[in-house]
C-alpha cells in the first residue's frame, strides 16, 4: 500500500513537470498561429489556413484544460507542494490561451476582408509591430523555460515599445487625412490588427511577470501597486 502511495506522489510531481512543459508548447503554438495570421493578411488567405488556425485555436484551448487538471491532480496529492508554481501556471495558460483567441481573431479579420492586404504607407509601421511581437514571444518563451527575471524585465519592456507603436500608429490612421474620406477596408484592418496585436503582447507581458512579481501582482506592472 505504502509503495502505490508512494509513486501516485512520484506520479504527480511529472504531472507538475508536464503542465510546464505544455505551458511552453502553448507559447510556441502560439507564435506559429500569430505567423499563419499575419502570412493571411500580407497574402491572399485560403479557406485551408483558416482551417489551421481553428484547429490550432481548439489544441489551445485543450491545452489550457490539460495544465489545469495536471496542476490540480498534482495538489490535491502532493497536499499543496509546489502551490505557488501551480498558482502562476493557472494564471498563465489563461493568458496563453487568450493570445489563441487573438490571433484567431486576425485570422477571422482576414476572412472577412478577402485579397491580399495593402497598407500603403503604414506598411513600415506594420512591419515594425509585426516583427516586435514575434521578438517578445521569443524573450517570453526563453524566460519562461529559464525562469529568467532579466529577460522577463526585458520583455517587459519590449511591450512598452509594441504598446506605444500600435497606439501611435492607431491615431495617425484617425487623424489622418484619409479618415475624412472614404474609409477603405485596409483601414479598418489595419486599426484593428494593431489593436489585436497589442493585447497579444499583453497577455505576453503579463506572463513576464510571473517571474518578477509576487503572486498577488501578476499582470501588473512592477511596482505600480503598493499591497
Amino acid at each position: 500500500m505504502l509503495d502505490k502511495i508512494l509513486n501516485l506522489i512520484k506520479g504527480s510531481q511529472g504531472l507538475i513537470d508536464e503542465a510546464c512543459q505544455d505551458s511552453f508548447e502553448m507559447i510556441t503554438m502560439g507564435k506559429e498561429m500569430f505567423i499563419l495570421a499575419l502570412n493571411a493578411v500580407q497574402e491572399e488567405t485560403t479557406r485551408e489556413v483558416m482551417k489551421t488556425l481553428a484547429t490550432m485555436d481548439k489544441t489551445m484551448n485543450k491545452l489550457e484544460m490539460g495544465v489545469r487538471k495536471k496542476v490540480y491532480t498534482h495538489l490535491a496529492i502532493s497536499r499543496g507542494e509546489d502551490l505557488l508554481q501551480g498558482l502562476q501556471l493557472n494564471v498563465i495558460i489563461t493568458d496563453l490561451e487568450r493570445i489563441g483567441d487573438y490571433t484567431k481573431n486576425i485570422g477571422e479579420l482576414v476572412e472577412m476582408m478577402p485579397g491580399k492586404l495593402d497598407f500603403g504607407r503604414h506598411d513600415a509601421t506594420f512591419n515594425k509591430v509585426k516583427d516586435l511581437a514575434l521578438e517578445l514571444f521569443d524573450l517570453t518563451h526563453d524566460a519562461l523555460q529559464n525562469k529568467d527575471e532579466k529577460l522577463a524585465n526585458e520583455a517587459i519592456r519590449k511591450y512598452d515599445v509594441v504598446s506605444k507603436a500600435a497606439d501611435a500608429q492607431i491615431k495617425e490612421v484617425l487623424a489622418g487625412k484619409e479618415m475624412s474620406e472614404t474609409v477603405e477596408k485596409r483601414h479598418v484592418a489595419l486599426l484593428l490588427f494593431f489593436r489585436y496585436t497589442k493585447r497579444i503582447c499583453a497577455h505576453l507581458k503579463n506572463i513576464n511577470t510571473s517571474l518578477v512579481n509576487p503572486f498577488h501582482q501578476i499582470s501588473y506592472r512592477p511596482g505600480a501597486y503598493k499591497i
